[in-house]
């Protein structure tokens, strides 16, 4: 490219004060003719002011030399617009009065040269520096054994011996009595080596402890996995946030692996450590492998039993605060939820069994509004967000009138539930006759209903 003879107009020259700044944003100088073949070209006035304002909207040489390219060839073929000094429209007159094909080549000349820089890295003033990525969070650190159960002493926590019962060696026992519990449970680092060595204990190494979360102003949350009732915790714990209306989950819950301090188990299961110095609250079962663990004792990490150890992650100090939709759940009513007792055993004919079953199937509605289970009202009808999958918005129909009153249906996944499915479902209970008493009594429980007769109204 050359230089025009009488050189461009004042205001397209790169020399001109908002077009000499976007091109020295390009970081292409027009030094002298020689080092810059392009400057003074009209042609070559267009492509830099151009090209320096869409890199300095943030995109690529790349991107911005296509862009320029379509705007020019748009320009020499009569179908670009723009305003002249009036504000009126018109059609944008070509910088040079060359042929399309001979300016688009100049173009390309220009903007080889251009990207060619860029390539080079001349560029670097314009080019955006690539974000740094977060640095990932530090992994809670890792005890086990002794060194976990020193991080129990550390804080005070009375930890408690307990050893195998005779009859079963997969339960253990504490070694004393409930009302020996105080007297014997030690936050003592040396006592608590001397009964895992066994000389505290006759010729009988000590290698698990319990603790009373409420001592060290904590809550613990125990969820199952590979027990031999094959219940899964974790996603029955997940089927009762968000059969309670918390869907997106609470971010705590999200990612239970990697929950910032916990105690995975030897099966598979976790310990989640919550700080907590609300009022005592009872060993509570929140469903099929889900329960709450605060008054109640429960066993530390470092401990050890025969199919392998508790690993504690993560200082217990840095235990978060129980959300309050946490606390919730377990106080439903003000009281802690807590599983229903096993059914007396009833002949097939239970006039109680089945007046209890007629008197509940309309409380689907009530049910619904008692567990705290989010109501969204669209097109005249009530809908909640299904249990049975990834509901992003309300498609499980609500039913309170008409043929199929007291029935939700889902019109994404298809499925139906009366207010025992429902609550089967909430309660994380698993399915089968035997255990149907259960699910009534759980839709009781929701209710305030006691077991005497029910009537329905």
């Amino acid at each position: 490219m050359t230089p025009e003879k009488n050189g461009p107009p004042k205001a397209q020259a790169n020399a001109g004060g908002r077009q000499q700044q976007k091109a020295d944003n390009l970081t292409i100088h027009p030094q002298t003719e020689k080092s810059n073949p392009i400057k003074q070209s009209t042609i070559a006035g267009f492509i830099i002011e151009k090209m320096a304002a869409y890199v300095a909207g943030g995109m690529n040489p790349e991107t911005a030399a296509r862009f320029t390219r379509g705007e020019l060839a748009a320009i020499y073929k009569g179908k670009h617009r723009s305003r002249d000094m009036s504000g009126a429209w018109r059609v944008t007159p070509p910088p040079e009065a060359l042929s399309l094909d001979a300016a688009m080549a100049k173009c390309e000349e220009g903007l080889t040269e251009i990207l060619k820089c860029c390539a080079e890295g001349v560029s670097e003033t314009y080019t955006p520096a690539p974000e740094e990525p977060p640095k990932p969070p530090e992994p809670p650190p890792k005890y086990e054994g002794t060194a976990a159960l020193a991080e129990y002493a550390r804080r005070g926590i009375p930890l408690m011996p307990c050893v195998p019962v005779q009859d079963d060696p997969k339960r253990y026992r504490p070694i004393v009595g409930k009302d020996k519990w105080g007297s014997t449970a030690t936050a003592d680092m040396e006592r608590i080596m001397k009964y895992q060595s066994g000389a505290l204990w006759p010729n009988e190494p000590i290698h698990l402890f319990r603790f009373i979360p409420k001592d060290a102003s904590l809550l613990c949350w125990d969820i199952d996995k590979g027990h031999a009732d094959g219940a899964d915790g974790e996603a029955n714990l997940y089927r009762l946030l968000r059969a309670r209306g918390y869907d997106p989950l609470p971010p705590l819950l999200r990612d239970l692996p990697n929950f910032p301090v916990r105690v995975e188990t030897p099966s598979g299961g976790l310990h989640l450590y919550f700080s907590h110095n609300g009022r005592p609250i009872k060993k509570a079962k929140l469903a099929e492998g889900v329960e709450v663990f605060h008054t109640d004792p429960l066993t530390a990490g470092g401990s050890r039993k025969q199919n392998g150890e508790y690993v504690l992650y993560g200082c217990l100090d840095a235990a978060p605060p129980l959300p309050a939709e946490l606390l919730e759940i377990i106080t439903t009513g003000g009281q802690p939820y807590t599983a229903p007792e096993k059914p007396a055993r009833q002949s097939e004919n239970s006039v109680r069994g089945d007046a209890d079953k007629d008197a509940l199937k309309g409380r689907l509605r009530q049910y619904i509004a008692a567990r705290g289970i989010t109501v969204t009202k669209k097109g005249g009808l009530e809908w909640m967000r299904c249990p049975l999958h990834d509901d992003d918005s309300p498609s499980m129909q609500i039913n309170t009138s008409g043929k199929y009153t007291g029935i939700l249906k889902c019109h994404a996944c298809g499925a139906s539930l009366d207010v025992f499915g429902l609550a089967r479902i909430t309660a994380g209970l698993p399915e089968g006759k035997k255990h149907f008493p259960q699910v009534v009594q759980e839709v009781k429980n929701a209710l305030g209903m006691g077991s005497e007769y029910l009537t329905s109204g």
